[in-house]
């Protein structure tokens, strides 16, 4: 099936009310299938899922929840699909369904290392996350999670970039990238000493020797920066 990001749309077909949200049309939300490993769902008689998953209708056009909070969803049946050679649990909801039980959730501060961890040192990017809503994972971490690591939007915002590479390329960053239409970029980990670390020094002195030797003598450094300069004088 093919995707695409009409959040209007999906809007028009939930209701809320009572603190629950219900959907007039049958809908799906997928997730990570790895969100269950690192307590990012419970998933049993209750399920909870992390807030950044994307609600699809059956036309294919979707949304995407992006909150730090644990979401109780109460779907009619699980499945699982594979996209992008990736594992999602589908939760399917028919018509007149209740999707989210309780609209008001409760504060974990536990949350955001797990989701840090997640999405931007191992570069661990669901399908529907896009460029911005990379930027902004972390906005609601003091509303919903009393983390005040949210509160800059600035570094957070630097990490949703520095881990943002052009499709064709990946050493390069994809707000460098030539393609601007590229809607969706790759994603690197933030630990990656292949693409993240550019200096040779830096990728032959960290914990990752191998890994290290191999990134320098593949993509040797085009100059030599200060640090280098300082260890051979």
């Amino acid at each position: 099936m093919q995707y695409k990001r009409n959040a209007s749309v999906v809007k028009s077909q939930l209701v809320t009310k009572d603190h629950q949200v219900f959907t007039k049309v049958p809908c799906k939300i997928h997730i990570p299938m790895r969100f269950s490993q690192i307590n990012l769902a419970e998933i049993g008689m209750e399920t909870y899922i992390y807030g950044l998953f994307a609600i699809i209708l059956e036309s294919g056009e979707y949304a995407v929840m992006n909150i730090m909070a644990m979401v109780k969803i109460n779907p009619d049946k699980v499945l699982t699909t594979e996209i992008n050679s990736e594992g999602y649990y589908e939760f399917i909801f028919e018509a007149g369904s209740i999707i989210i039980e309780n609209t008001s959730v409760i504060r974990k501060d536990s949350l955001f290392y797990p989701v840090i961890n997640e999405l931007i040192f191992r570069g661990g990017v669901p399908w529907y996350v896009d460029y911005e809503d990379l930027g902004k994972a972390f906005d609601t971490a003091k509303k919903f999670a009393d983390n005040n690591a949210g509160k800059s939007y600035e570094v957070n915002e630097l990490l949703a970039s520095m881990i943002s590479r052009s499709r064709k390329d990946r050493a390069i960053f994809y707000r460098h990238s030539e393609h601007p239409e590229e809607k969706k970029p790759d994603y690197i980990a933030l630990t990656s000493i292949f693409y993240s670390v550019k200096n040779t020094v830096n990728k032959l002195a960290g914990n990752y020797f191998t890994d290290g030797l191999v990134s320098a003598l593949v993509e040797p450094s085009q100059s030599t920066e200060k640090i280098e300069q300082l260890l051979r004088a």
